[in-house]
């Protein structure tokens, strides 16, 4: 698709030429500028201008851009697709609050789904970013004195479970592939009523520790965290599921590096533990992914499809946790 045509906002969208990409910077700094002076002194423009500036950087990145019918740019776009960072978004003032910026962003994007995007946004723009489905992963940083909060916009969203989600954990849940790597309390096959119960008593937690996983409005896995008691009160196991269409588009290790970042943040936990089957690989690299440390195997320590499996252990301290 070459463009398209925002009847809504009587708008123009479309990807940026060459040329058009120069009228882009234009507008980004014109609007940086005017918009954002709480988030930069002479320091912060100059690091803005070097970096617009920059055409090593400048090839790295895709431009889009919205126009009005008499083709004039006023929002502009560009997004560093190996990495999936939001480089520049901007909006003409004088166009702002016109849903402009929701259609760009939702052009810009068409193309990936479920991939995690990365901004570091102006002070001003963090409720935007908000209403768009970013979630603040810091404090406002100031670097070289310009002053930006890192943000991440999630092919996912984590929540609490609810009794509308029963027939769609069933469904998903009831896949003897995820069992094969559970222990055999869960139940299999996995039926509605399983479902209830278990969000009964998710529902019923004082401390969240319950994630549901939730993709195109649909609780489509899980991510538990147990806690210890006595002497190991301060320290919890994790588990966590996915349902199979969504293996291997790196959204297990990015729910997971969420939901300990929430548990961490809002719990007294200092340290999270991770036991895997010797045959599950995939988890081990999630785990490992997210900051997890392999500290032992334990032989033979299950028995699981009438087979003895080792049992790979895993730690995350808190004081070692680390926002990707």
């Amino acid at each position: 698709m070459l463009g398209i045509i925002c009847n809504t906002i009587n708008m123009k969208i479309r990807k940026l030429n060459k040329s058009e990409q120069k009228q882009a910077i234009k507008l980004a700094l014109e609007v940086f500028i005017v918009c954002g002076k709480a988030d930069y002194n002479k320091e912060g423009l100059d690091v803005f201008i070097s970096f617009i500036n920059d055409e090593s950087h400048i090839r790295e990145l895709t431009f889009w851009g919205a126009f009005t019918e008499s083709d004039i740019l006023v929002g502009m776009l560009a997004m560093r697709e190996r990495d999936h960072h939001l480089s520049m978004f901007f909006i003409r003032p004088e166009h702002h609050r016109k849903g402009i910026g929701k259609a760009l962003f939702a052009f810009a994007t068409q193309k990936h789904p479920y991939q995690n995007i990365t901004v570091n946004s102006s002070t001003y723009a963090v409720p935007f970013y908000k209403n768009l489905g970013f979630i603040p992963l810091d404090d406002a940083r100031n670097y070289h004195g310009l002053v930006s909060v890192p943000m991440k916009r999630f092919s996912f969203r984590l929540r609490a479970w609810q009794i509308s989600d029963v027939p769609s954990l069933a469904q998903y849940l009831n896949n003897k592939k995820i069992w094969d790597n559970c222990r055999d309390r869960l139940p299999f096959p996995y039926t509605e009523e399983d479902a209830r119960s278990f969000i009964e008593y998710a529902m019923s937690q004082q401390e969240q520790c319950e994630f549901c996983i939730e993709i195109n409005n649909e609780a489509v896995g899980n991510i538990s965290f147990m806690r210890g008691n006595d002497v190991e009160r301060f320290n919890v196991e994790t588990g966590y599921w996915l349902a199979e269409p969504f293996w291997n588009q790196g959204i297990a290790g990015e729910a997971l590096q969420e939901a300990l970042r929430r548990y961490f943040t809002t719990t007294n936990v200092i340290r999270i533990v991770a036991n895997v089957f010797e045959n599950n690989i995939a988890s081990m690299r999630v785990l490992e992914k997210v900051g997890f440390r392999k500290v032992g195997i334990h032989h033979k320590a299950c028995f699981k499809n009438n087979c003895f499996l080792d049992i790979h252990c895993f730690e995350l301290l808190k004081e070692e946790f680390v926002i990707h």
